[in-house]
């Protein structure tokens, strides 16, 4: 009897039709097409990306999507419960280890134990040490060596360079660095605009989100972004994104916010170009 991978592989073949094909139009990956063909489902990405992935592979043959998912999971799942059948639990398996496995217990806690002590003591040095020859005496013995005794104008004079000109006289002598400071202070720098001809695509990642990247053409990234993350992309034309959770990213362009790409869950296909985002057709 024919597995649901094998079947989904014979329709395709009877198509005529590539895996690289499917890849380009779907943005799915050709080894995680293969991987659905071989049913290796530990191989593709996990949670509602292996649903997903299999409703856009039935859905490119013309085939009935949630049917084909459902048959696909119900062979898939009766399989790997066929392979892993439960063993019963010994008594005995729930009992403390044995003398000889607390060995490496020990040892492991020791070597965190000198490590704590060692970081401890390197602390109390660095905060104990007293910075002798920055301290005020310090620098006014010093001073006071390089003077001659017999000299006090010339003592006074070097007290005189030494301190310089009040921090607010240099600055109205250079009226543009004051400025530069003040606009520092209440965070008026701008930020530097991006390169003539090209736009800067930032991707926020609010959960963890897989994300199917190529820009003007080519594959930049394909991956998981974790909850916190942040991708940037540089492109001159257009960025197509392929996003598993719309409603898992925000999306910035040249340090704009752009509308939400989609709801929670929802798998879309984007395009972003210097004019801002567009939706593919699914």
């Amino acid at each position: 009897m024919s597995s649901a991978g094998e079947n989904l592989r014979v329709e395709r073949e009877a198509q005529g039709i590539s895996l690289r094909e499917i890849s380009d139009y779907t943005k799915i990956s050709v080894r995680f097409l293969k991987a659905i063909e071989e049913e290796k489902i530990e191989l593709l990405p996990g949670g509602i990306f292996n649903k997903s992935f299999v409703r856009h592979y039935a859905g490119y043959l013309g085939l009935d999507q949630e049917r084909t998912v459902a048959e696909y999971f119900e062979e898939v799942d009766a399989a790997q419960d066929d392979a892993n059948p439960q063993v019963a639990v010994s008594p005995n398996d729930g009992m403390a280890p044995s003398a000889d496995g607390y060995i490496p217990l020990i040892l492991t806690a020791i070597a965190l134990g000198a490590i704590v002590i060692g970081i401890a003591y390197a602390i109390y040095r660095f905060t104990d040490r007293e910075p002798a020859s920055d301290s005020p005496a310090a620098m006014a013995s010093a001073a006071t060596g390089n003077l001659s005794a017999g000299t006090a104008s010339q003592a006074e004079t070097a007290i005189g360079a030494s301190s310089g000109p009040p921090a607010q006289t240099q600055l109205e002598k250079a009226p543009a660095l004051a400025a530069a400071m003040q606009e520092t202070r209440q965070g008026r720098v701008n930020p530097p605009a991006p390169a003539a001809g090209s736009f800067l695509l930032q991707i926020d990642s609010l959960r963890e989100v897989w994300l199917s990247i190529i820009a003007d053409g080519e594959t930049e990234w394909e991956g998981f972004l974790q909850p916190q993350q942040t991708r940037r992309v540089r492109a001159n034309e257009a960025i197509q994104m392929h996003v598993g959770d719309a409603g898992g990213i925000a999306l910035f362009l040249n340090g704009r916010p752009l509308p939400p790409a989609g709801e929670d869950g929802e798998v879309k296909r984007l395009t972003i170009s210097a004019s801002g985002l567009s939706e593919l057709a699914p």
